[in-house]
């Protein structure tokens, strides 16, 4: 029932905000630039290739002289709007992934961070073992012949 009544929307991964820079001028290049890839890949021809990556360079520079733009009206504006500031950069960090919880060989839950350290130590000390090197010496091909 709830499936029938409650409608489900799936959510973008960078969220459903458009980026403040993205004006209507380079969405209307994106655009291009995106048709006359299509264009180029079903004809095949090499002036169309040309032109597409000519499209690309164009759609490219647009986009960084935007964003540039974006970014120093920001630092102009500071002092008077320095939350817009924030949360541009706040958007621009990258996320921090934690080791979370693990499950010992015993089946146990282990998840304080000293515990983790020691169970992952256990773990990679157990795969990577140190090779006896000695041993190699006479597989050396010197050795052989």
């Amino acid at each position: 029932m709830q499936d029938h009544f409650i409608p489900k929307r799936k959510k973008d991964s960078k969220g459903s905000r458009r980026q403040p820079w993205l004006t209507r001028e380079v969405r209307d290049r994106i655009k291009l630039k995106e048709k006359m890839y299509n264009t180029a890949k079903s004809s095949r021809k090499p002036e169309d290739w040309e032109t597409f990556i000519g499209q690309q360079k164009e759609t490219k520079r647009a986009i960084r002289a935007e964003k540039m733009k974006y970014e120093g009206k920001l630092a102009r504006n500071i002092k008077k709007d320095s939350k817009s500031f924030f949360r541009y950069v706040k958007g621009k960090r990258v996320a921090k992934s934690n080791v979370g919880p693990l499950k010992a060989d015993t089946g146990e839950i282990i998840m304080g961070n000293k515990e983790m350290a020691d169970e992952l130590n256990r773990y990679f000390g157990s795969v990577f073992t140190k090779e006896d090197t000695i041993s190699l010496i006479y597989w050396w091909p010197e050795n052989l012949g």
